[in-house]
């Protein structure tokens, strides 16, 4: 490795560890780019399951006023369904109430399905998607299912993930989720703001870079060139030294 390098020109090896560190700052990046989409998964994730435990605490409110006898229990239950139907958050995200069977309950932006079973519905790839909703509430209480579901207005089927959580008193299912789309626009802005980072450090890198090279290869250059005239026999040659680093000090003891 040692004669390896010693044929290399000074300019090249200042250019090769130039290249190591544009390659550092790429492979960070890089890193970081591949952990944004898992990172920021888990806080949307995080996030729906903290809004449906607040829906599921409205509920429970209702569900509470009942049992103090200061509604009826068919009126608690009309009222919970209207306060979870109107929740919003995000870009219009929801929340949505089906049972144990699985029928549903209240959708907030398909009424047509209220009151119908769910036991056969299924995504497009074939994922009965009520059915796990059921099955997690029943294993674990809560938990997230991932099922394909179209957006509020279109008829398009996309990766959706969704948490859900049981409300036993009344054997309800109460869920919302994040459309992995959203996930993914928010990771390309990330990617693209990062880009433009790079760019910003990459220039900066190379121009320090050009200048130091500069600094270090002109001075030698002369040096050279002045041992070579003193090689042929031409000590006439005129020497000027700048500075007092390594190579200002080899030209002033030539020039001596």
């Amino acid at each position: 490795m040692a004669t390896f390098l010693s044929r290399i020109r000074i300019s090249y090896k200042l250019g090769l560890l130039t290249l190591l560190g544009i390659l550092a700052v790429l492979a960070v990046m890089v890193g970081q780019l591949v952990n944004a989409r898992s990172v920021l998964m888990a806080e949307k994730e995080t996030a729906t399951r903290d809004l449906v435990e607040t829906a599921v605490t409205l509920v429970e409110h209702y569900h509470a006023r009942a049992e103090r006898g200061e509604m009826s229990e068919p009126a608690a239950r009309a009222g919970a369904m209207a306060a979870v139907k109107a929740l919003r958050f995000g870009d219009d995200d929801y929340f949505w109430i089906n049972d144990m069977h699985p029928r549903m309950v209240m959708h907030p932006f398909k009424p047509e399905m209220d009151g119908g079973d769910l036991t056969d519905y299924a995504d497009p790839n074939g994922v009965h998607l009520f059915v796990e909703m059921v099955e997690r509430v029943k294993a674990d209480g809560a938990g997230f299912v991932h099922y394909a579901w179209p957006r509020p207005g279109d008829d398009g089927a996309i990766p959706k993930i969704s948490y859900v959580q049981g409300f036993a008193p009344w054997g309800w299912v109460i869920g919302s989720g994040i459309y992995v789309d959203d996930v993914q626009a928010a990771v390309w802005a990330s990617v693209r703001a990062a880009v433009v980072k790079l760019l910003v450090v990459l220039a900066l890198l190379l121009g320090a870079s050009w200048i130091l090279s500069r600094s270090i290869t002109r001075p030698i250059s002369r040096a050279v060139e002045v041992a070579d005239a003193m090689a042929q026999g031409r000590l006439d040659t005129r020497i000027e030294v700048a500075g007092n680093n390594e190579t200002s000090r080899l030209l002033g003891s030539m020039r001596d």
